[in-house]
């Protein structure tokens, strides 16, 4: 998502963007803390363009590239990605 000229069209039209978060399939016990780690990285990067938080959305990406295991720790520690 690094791409500035698309930060710059956010910005102008005070858009909405929704981050989400692609695994590899690849379980192990640290899939939530890599998860929190990658979107809030974006999220950074988007707030230093001048995107207002409330204009990023942050999405687990249930569903794609995760294995059942990582879906599950996801949604049971989901308060962790709402207090971010």
């Amino acid at each position: 998502l690094y791409e500035h000229r698309m930060f710059q069209i956010i910005a102008k039209y005070d858009a909405e963007i929704i981050l989400m978060q692609n695994g590899n399939g690849n379980s192990d016990d640290q899939v939530v803390e890599e998860m929190l780690t990658s979107l809030l990285a974006q999220a950074h990067q988007l707030k230093i363009a001048g995107i207002h938080s409330n204009k990023i959305l942050l999405d687990q990406g249930i569903g794609f590239a995760k294995t059942r295991h990582e879906e599950a720790e996801y949604m049971h520690r989901l308060a962790e990605l709402i207090a971010t």
